[in-house]
């Protein structure tokens, strides 16, 4: 089927309703004009050039097409219409009504007018036979970039406005959907990585189309997220948020003659990030340990912080599971592991003691963590107190 005829129908918004204009343009599909009238439950009568009819509508319209098929009757092309438009508008909420079918029998085919509408809401996209209608509404989510810290919140809107005008749109509904990137954040692995949490996942711009009001909840994880709006109906496109996950200000802290870094892997290749001033508390740390025993190794320094912060996740044998917090604290760049177990570079036993007193000295503070263990370490608090 082809459609022989389009008929524009343009809708502007009148509260919870609209109205609109069908021009037809040929008296010989007045029938259609009135029978559309009729679906819209209010017919306000002709207003304008001839064959031009304004009415409120309870439904939205998107498109008024005429049919013309070879079949033989009227119910035939009825049904013939409302299987081809079955299989075009698969599962969208777009209704398809066939208007009036009128069968001539000496040119052997059928006439059928068709009107395409959603129950309600805003004005959609799809239209007869696939093609698509010009909504005129694009949607836009705000602010399009922000940062938030793991675990905490940020809050983003969602409008959607008319591009001809740049009014605000009521009442059109919003879907939410967020993706976290991969490898972002220090995490070199994203097999069940979690993401934030957006509330709510959907909702509506509001009578008065101020928008719809969201909270993104980050992860314990830092990362790159992306959060997608898009109206229900497919009829503004999409907009996009990036919110940037993590700890601001951690910088790398660099090997020196006076310790070594130990402990990367491929799963967390940079594992020694902190704050500026924690890495002045590393150097100095250092610089008191060399002088009271210049014949020792260099301080061999393992986990500080990821780049970002957030949860330091470790897989092991014992712990089989990524994004699970074995590490206590390093998350906010003012902790790091120094190795004090039987490996090399690892502080002597008989240093321990004089150790704690140095870090006593510059005011941080050091627990000996999993003695007795192949793991045993100084926990140093660079700042002298819990993350």
């Amino acid at each position: 089927m082809v459609p022989e005829h389009v008929f524009a129908a343009t809708a502007t918004q009148a509260g919870l309703r609209h109205r609109y204009v069908l021009r037809t343009g040929a008296a010989s599909m007045l029938s259609h004009a009135w029978r559309m009238a009729m679906v819209c439950f209010l017919t306000i009568g002709i207003a304008g050039p001839a064959h031009a009819f304004e009415w409120e509508c309870a439904v939205t319209v998107l498109w008024v097409t005429q049919y013309r098929t070879q079949v033989g009757s009227e119910a035939a092309c009825r049904s013939e219409v409302e299987t081809a438009n079955s299989q075009i508008l698969g599962g969208s909420s777009v209704i398809a009504t066939p208007l009036s079918c009128k069968y001539y029998p000496l040119s052997h085919f059928t006439l059928c007018g068709v009107l395409y509408y959603f129950p309600g809401g805003s004005p959609g996209v799809l239209g007869a036979a696939g093609y698509r209608v010009p909504s005129h509404n694009i949607i836009k989510l705000s602010p399009a970039n922000s940062s938030v810290e793991p675990g905490k919140t940020v809050n983003l809107l969602a409008r959607v406005f008319d591009d001809q005008n740049n009014q605000p749109v009521p009442n059109v509904g919003v879907i939410i959907e967020v993706t976290v990137g991969e490898n972002s954040g220090g995490h070199m692995h994203d097999v069940n990585r979690p993401k934030g949490i957006v509330s709510p996942s959907a909702g509506s711009t509001g009578p008065d189309g101020s928008g719809l009001a969201l909270s993104f909840t980050a992860p314990v994880s830092a990362g790159d997220h992306t959060i997608t709006a898009r109206c229900a109906d497919d009829s503004c496109g999409e907009a996009t948020a990036s919110v940037w996950v993590g700890i601001q200000g951690l910088v790398p802290l660099y090997e020196t003659h006076l310790y070594k870094l130990v402990g990367s892997d491929d799963a967390h290749p940079d594992n020694h990030y902190l704050t500026i001033a924690a890495t002045g508390s590393v150097v100095w740390l250092a610089e008191l340990y060399r002088a009271r025993f210049p014949n020792d190794p260099p301080l061999h320094l393992n986990d500080a912080s990821l780049e970002r912060g957030g949860l330091f996740d470790i897989k092991y044998p014992a712990r089989a599971q990524w994004w699970t917090p074995p590490h206590v604290e390093h998350q906010r760049g003012t902790v790091i592991d120094v190795r004090a177990n039987d490996a090399p570079g690892a502080i002597p036993a008989g240093q321990h003691e004089a150790f704690v007193e140095i870090t006593d000295q510059i005011r941080a503070d050091a627990e000996l963590h999993s003695p007795g263990t192949a793991n045993q370490h100084f926990h140093v608090r660079l700042k002298g107190v819990a993350e």
